[in-house]
């Protein structure tokens, strides 16, 4: 039989029978699951299988980590420490191991299913190693990069392949980066940062960098400190472009005898997949740090720094090791809600303390609870539209996490058909649907458009004009705008597959009460038929005492807002400073 594993077709035979991989193979462009072919079962939708794999990919990483660190000392001549490089290289190598750890369990299945398999495959083997983090996350959505990866492991678990050629010549193997992303700011922002250069001077002071907030509120926030925070950024000198050097990297050896498929696997494949950022562009960055922060500083506050931003981290992590005190920022609505949280387990680990929207442990010294740092934007007014918002992740698995991965989106997007067709046609005739600004290629405005032409779509840039449009808003997923609506007092409804967007238990009673209240539905015919109720007077309905104490429950654990935050914020940045 023979195994397709991305929706590339020109790797499909024409002729039956045919084991697709994943729903990612058939859920863009037209067509459909052809005759003869069915697709794999997802092995994440039992969940005692999911949280094993992340246990044991947990594990992996940490195996790792101690000889990677090792390796890229004696790579780059440093003598850095082990949390040194978890700061650098742990996002890339979180993303990493959790996608090889996917994929070699899609493949492990497919042979369960059918033992004698054939693969086609490019000539492109193993795939080339992205620029830095970000773009190694770009391109574990890209069907490219997958058949590349894909064929690698295939090739390990001894599933016959044949090479085809590329489908087109001259055409780029893997996409650039989709999106500017961390390191890409306009010029007056880093002509700002230059400004701070020159008032760094010789003086420790802290630093702010990457908060997801204006740079008019970040220097508000420098002035109510006093001038002892100061915003930091290096621009887009922060990806730099290289070329592999296939010769520096047939040194790296890793000295770690594996105990696992996995750690083999990881390390087989490690050399190749290590971006340049912590290859060939390394010294160029850590340089670039020297020379635009050559004084040590107190503390740092970031945001989304931590993560995708690579000559941040190469500050952040050694100013650390000069002193420097490290902070993060809560940045997203799964903190403190969510099962498994790779990004906050990740903050936790490289950070000295951290700041939650109102969660944090009383008996944890190093969590402090902050405002979020965005005004709630005013509620909608009577007569205005049922405003439904929509989410979406690439098509495949790219780190394990509460919430949908892989195939099981395909179950979200059907939900979100179940609700629009359950839901009264009066009201759906008045709804204005805002859906992910990313397709990744599933092409679900269209499958909508053609199943309810009286939708309207929201495409402005700014979800807060259609919010405060809106008399109701219906969000169909768990992250941050659920909380800002529930914040702002703007009537919501909220559903989600509570098997797949799980909860931690110290989380779990305010998800309840919010169900009780009927403000949270669990699957999509009953919100459809809650909004249909509710439409005619969202206000009345929003009033109701029983929903007013769960929203005000909710918000004050995880939403906690203050028209002053840039006070408090200054106050603790100040402590931070002492």
């Amino acid at each position: 039989m023979h195994l397709a594993t991305t929706a590339l077709r020109a790797y499909w035979p024409d002729d039956p029978p045919l084991l697709l991989l994943g729903g990612w193979c058939v859920d863009v462009g037209p067509g459909g699951v052809p005759p003869g072919a069915r697709v794999l079962p997802c092995p994440w939708n039992d969940r005692a299988r999911y949280y094993r794999a992340i246990e044991e990919a947990d594990r992996t990483i940490e195996r790792l980590l101690p000889p990677a660190a090792e390796a890229l000392n004696r790579l780059h001549g440093e003598r850095r420490t082990t949390d040194y490089w978890r700061t650098v290289a742990g996002p890339w190598l979180i993303q990493y191991v959790h996608a090889l750890s996917d994929r070699y369990t899609l493949l492990r299945d497919a042979l369960r299913e059918e033992p004698n398999l054939t693969t086609w495959v490019p000539d492109r083997r193993p795939p080339p190693p992205p620029r830095d983090t970000l773009e190694h996350l770009d391109w574990l959505g890209d069907d490219r990069y997958n058949l590349s990866l894909l064929a690698c492991l295939s090739t390990r678990l001894g599933i016959s392949t044949v090479i085809r050629p590329a489908p087109s010549e001259g055409a780029p193997p893997f996409p650039s980066a989709s999106h500017g992303g961390p390191g890409f700011k306009p010029p007056w922002v880093r002509w700002s940062a230059r400004a701070v250069d020159f008032l760094l001077g010789g003086r420790r002071r802290g630093l702010l960098a990457e908060l997801n907030v204006s740079q008019w509120d970040t220097w508000k926030l420098v002035l109510k400190t006093g001038g002892r925070m100061l915003p930091w950024s290096l621009g887009g000198e922060s990806r730099l472009p290289a070329s592999p050097d296939a010769g520096r990297r047939e040194t790296i050896r890793l000295d770690c005898k594996p105990t696992t498929e996995l750690e083999s696997l990881a390390l087989a494949l490690f050399k190749d997949g290590l971006p340049e950022s912590l290859v060939e562009n390394y010294q160029r960055t850590v340089a670039l740090v020297e020379r635009r922060l050559p004084s040590p500083v107190r503390a740092i506050v970031s945001g989304n720094g931590w993560h995708c931003h690579e000559s941040f981290k190469a500050m952040a992590a050694r100013e650390r090791e000069r002193g420097a005190r490290l902070i993060s920022v809560q940045h997203g609505g799964g903190y403190g809600v969510h099962r498994y949280s790779p990004v906050e387990n990740h903050e936790r680990r490289v950070t000295d303390a951290q700041w939650w929207w109102g969660w944090s442990s009383p008996s944890n010294p190093a969590e402090r609870n902050v405002p979020h740092p965005r005004l709630p934007f005013g509620p909608g007014g009577p007569g205005g539209p049922l405003y439904f918002v929509g989410t979406s992740q690439p098509r495949y698995l790219f780190r394990f996490q509460s919430m949908p991965v892989g195939s099981q989106w395909e179950e979200y997007f059907g939900w979100q058909t179940v609700f629009f067709r359950e839901l009264d046609p009066a009201v759906r005739g008045r709804t204005v649907v805002r859906p992910y600004p990313t397709d990744y290629g599933r092409e679900t405005t269209r499958r909508l458009k053609n199943q309810f032409p009286d939708l309207e779509w929201d495409r402005h840039p700014r979800v807060e004009r259609g919010l405060a449009r809106a008399s109701l808003v219906v969000i169909d997923h768990c992250n941050t705008l659920f909380l800002k609506t529930l914040a702002a007092d703007i009537p919501t409804l909220i559903f989600w597959d509570p098997r797949r967007w799980e909860w931690r238990p110290e989380a779990q009673p305010f998800l309840d009460d919010l169900a009780a209240a009927g403000l949270w539905c669990s699957n999509p015919a009953d919100a459809a038929r809650q909004a249909g109720r509710v439409f005619p007077d969202p206000t009345a309905w929003w009033n109701a005492p029983a929903r007013r104490k769960a929203r005000r429950a909710m918000v004050d654990r995880y939403a906690r807002t203050d028209p002053c935050w840039i006070d408090a914020w200054a106050r603790d940045c100040r402590e931070a400073m002492a």
